[in-house]
């Protein structure tokens, strides 16, 4: 795998600061990728990668959730956890990517990359996988 630590994405940062991505009642989306070797992979360019049509569909082992429950306390972004059913066999999940759906992957904004934390990567087997985020100071991510 190929640690590139978590982070946001430039143009995502850019949408929250001009209001064209709210927090609280956007439709907040996580999906699960691979970036390292065996299979199709995704290796973000946190500067200029701005919608998830970015990323490769193969890179994308399954497909976004909304991430329930959103708050927002002094830039500091949470929510409740994911849950991802019945995730088929695949290369391994390297990352969480989050982004601003559309319901259109050519103009759903990318917001953050996160791999590192607990349990990542993710070997899947076909069960479930539950994101639950972070409790400490960060949560999800802070702006």
């Amino acid at each position: 795998m190929s640690l590139l630590g978590n982070q946001l994405y430039l143009t995502g940062r850019t949408a929250f600061a001009e209001g064209s991505i709210n927090w609280l009642s956007g439709s907040i989306f996580a999906c699960l990728v691979h970036n390292s070797s065996g299979g199709t992979s995704y290796t973000p360019n946190f500067t200029t990668d701005q919608f998830l049509s970015i990323i490769p569909s193969a890179a994308i082992i399954a497909a976004g959730q909304q991430i329930p429950s959103t708050t927002v306390t002094n830039g500091v972004c949470n929510g409740g956890s994911v849950l991802f059913s019945s995730v088929a066999t695949a290369p391994q999940i390297d990352a969480i990517v989050i982004y601003n759906s559309t319901g259109t992957a050519g103009t759903s904004q990318l917001i953050a990359w996160i791999d590192t934390g607990a349990n990542l990567p993710i070997v899947p087997n076909g069960g479930s996988i539950t994101i639950t985020w972070d409790t400490g100071v960060n949560k999800i991510f802070t702006l």
